[in-house]
């Protein structure tokens, strides 16, 4: 189960993206998820590389991060063969 902490990054976006009035602005919300979990992982290679976080710590959270992405684009996948 992903860190609560990486789960909350993507669940923002996500939310706000459902409050919106159509499909096409819930993929665009989607998208910005996906861009705001990389820019997580790229946090985490600078705290590892700075030795601001343990090597096994980073593993946790990064692929933590890569399972949330890997989720949200078989979502997407799904969302857009569904809403055309």
């Amino acid at each position: 189960m992903p860190n609560p902490k990486v789960r909350r990054i993507s669940r923002s976006d996500i939310a706000e993206g459902c409050g919106r009035e159509t499909a096409a602005d819930f993929r665009r919300f989607l998208s910005i998820t996906a861009g705001s979990l990389t820019e997580l992982r790229n946090h985490l290679l600078l705290a590892r590389d700075f030795r601001l976080m343990a090597h096994e710590r980073f593993e946790a959270l990064d692929g933590d991060a890569e399972e949330i992405r890997g989720m949200l684009a078989a979502f997407m996948r799904n969302l857009s063969s569904r809403v055309r």
